[in-house]
């Protein structure tokens, strides 16, 4: 824009500059005008009276400025509260790499924690019902009619046992295979190895019996004595990833109730053969998979800080940092 005054002309980058010229009559003329306007528009030059200074043009001049003012006043406002393009994609993008940064570890930190409720529920829920199946029946597992783990019928008697006393919302106790891994597990699906109920809550519960006669051990400790078999807890069913130690989590049915898998005395499932990170989830191990021994440190512990470090340790560290 041009800013124009006493007869000089200059240019200025400000889109909030305003032209101020001076380009009206003199002062003279002016009273010239106002003389015309008091006697109703008639100029008589022969009658005129003598130059009296203004304040007019002054006041004219003053006003141009202070309007001026305000103006370049409203812009520095203006430009003070808004963004321009530049800035807002520079800030969109420090957000987005901020996100990108922590959204990962808050959800699974969050998955965590429904990991750690589901399943000191579902350990409640099945110690309970093995209290009531012991008094009210009156017998361990050993007066249950058991057999081995090649006997299909074996873990069909095991699940019943258990079954009135769970809330199921899908039964697949001696359903076929592809049955069992639409509705109940998919990677315990094997009829003839596995019997499985789905819960209200969907977490699925899988049975499978070792020995009718529970002679298994696990350690020289009591709870991991006499043996009968195992019960697994799928916590999201028919859900991802399916691996043990990540969804997937075993107990120990013995004489003298259920217990976790993994404790510090655990010789079959101990967490440091049987829960190492450095090792591909659910590859075979002996005769057992790795991801079975973690269960002991879920419930205890509350927490999976094992999917992230291998230097845990039940008399030491409890978590990666």
């Amino acid at each position: 824009m041009k800013f124009a005054g006493g007869g000089a002309t200059r240019k200025t980058g400000s889109c909030c500059d305003i032209a101020i010229s001076h380009s009206g009559p003199e002062p003279e003329s002016i009273n010239v005008n106002i003389n015309r306007l008091r006697i109703g528009g008639r100029s008589d030059e022969g009658r005129r009276t003598p130059h009296i200074p203004s304040r007019h043009s002054d006041e004219s001049q003053n006003l141009l400025i202070l309007l001026k003012n305000i103006w370049q006043f409203w812009c520095q406002k203006r430009k003070k509260a808004a963004f321009t393009l530049a800035e807002v994609l520079i800030t969109l993008g420090i957000i987005g790499i901020v996100a990108a940064m922590t959204l990962p570890s808050l959800i699974q930190h969050k998955q965590e924690k429904v990991t750690v409720t589901r399943l000191k529920k579902a350990y409640s829920v099945l110690s309970q019902t093995y209290d009531r199946l012991f008094y009210e029946n009156g017998s361990d597992p050993t007066g249950w009619g058991l057999g081995d783990m090649y006997d299909q019928q074996s873990h069909v008697i095991l699940a019943n046992k258990f079954l009135p006393y769970l809330n199921v919302i899908q039964n697949c106790v001696g359903k076929d295979s592809t049955y069992v891994a639409k509705h109940c597990t998919k990677i315990y699906n094997d009829s003839p190895s596995y019997s499985s109920v789905r819960l209200i809550d969907g977490v699925t519960v899988i049975f499978r019996s070792w020995y009718g006669d529970c002679h298994k051990n696990a350690g020289n400790e009591k709870h991991l004595q006499k043996v009968c078999g195992t019960i697994i807890v799928d916590i999201n069913g028919t859900g991802r990833p399916d691996l043990p130690g990540n969804d997937i989590f075993a107990f120990y049915l013995t004489k003298n109730g259920i217990y976790p898998t993994g404790t510090s005395f655990d010789t079959v499932n101990s967490f440091k053969k049987m829960c190492d990170k450095n090792i591909e989830w659910n590859a075979s191990i002996d005769s057992m998979r790795n991801g079975m021994g973690c269960t002991a440190w879920v419930l205890y512990n509350e927490n999976q800080e094992y999917l992230r470090c291998s230097d845990l340790d039940w008399n030491g560290k409890k978590k990666c940092r």
